[in-house]
């Protein structure tokens, strides 16, 4: 079970090389609580903390050794859960759009 988020999309085109936020309007947060399970139109993805202190989303299955970067869309929810997490996972509150990580190149 999983947080949906909705996806922001960069009005100038795809760029995320076919990623997840590509063919979809929302997303699942698996690793964040809420009554929701991952469908096709809103795959599982994680909320995560990148060492630069950043916290992003990223498909719940990035091939091993693969890396992600941003492709220009962001997720965002009003759910207070959504806020809570980003507060655990950072250490300050805030309710901004999160980049979604889904641009994996070959």
């Amino acid at each position: 079970m999983g947080l949906r988020v909705q996806i922001f999309k960069w009005s100038l085109g795809d760029c995320t090389n076919k990623g997840m936020s590509s063919t979809c309007d929302a997303l699942t947060l698996i690793n964040v609580e809420g009554p929701f399970e991952p469908t096709p139109d809103a795959p599982a993805a994680k909320l995560l903390l990148r060492k630069t202190g950043n916290a992003i989303i990223e498909p719940a299955d990035i091939p091993p050794n693969k890396w992600t970067m941003s492709g220009g869309n962001f997720a965002y929810t009003s759910d207070t859960r959504f806020c809570e997490a980003l507060r655990l996972l950072t250490g300050y509150a805030h309710s901004f759009p999160v980049s979604i990580h889904d641009r994996v190149e070959d």
